[in-house]
């Protein structure tokens, strides 16, 4: 990317930023709605300076680790298996077809509905959305 590209985005978000504090403080866009950039900065230096982020951020850090490697050892141990053996191909092909289409967001209901709102539905929706590309990858390898 040149410099010139760079200070052109640069100059976009900063015209971006200066039009949404106007907004907010000329009362035509509700503070409750859509809070000034100013005060997001403001309140974010504070959650930083105060250590507020860093326990939440390991937690979701955890959850993505959690979920990414189960995708991995399924993934790669059934796509190793599909791509090795044709019956295992032809067993688990139809299904996989069928379900790899889904929309992940379209499964978050239903799993709210069996797992809660726990760890669990969150490491399996990971798990879900990193599957099947490891997956098809690993056939394909």
């Amino acid at each position: 990317m040149s410099r010139y590209a760079f200070l052109v985005g640069g100059g976009f978000v900063v015209v971006l930023l200066a039009c949404a504090e106007m907004a907010v403080r000329g009362g035509f866009v509700s503070p409750y709605m859509a809070p000034a950039p100013s005060q997001v900065a403001l309140t974010l230096a504070s959650m930083f300076s105060e250590g507020r982020v860093l326990a939440p951020l390991g937690q979701t850090l955890g959850l993505l680790l959690a979920g990414f490697t189960l995708a991995c050892v399924l993934g790669i141990a059934l796509g190793l298996a599909m791509g090795a053996d044709e019956r295992v191909y032809n067993l688990f092909d139809p299904l996989v077809e069928i379900i790899r289409p889904i929309p992940k967001p379209a499964l978050i209901p239903p799993l709210m509905l069996f797992l809660g709102f726990g760890a669990e539905m969150k490491i399996v929706i990971i798990t879900m959305a990193a599957f099947f590309p490891i997956l098809i990858n690993t056939i394909g390898g």
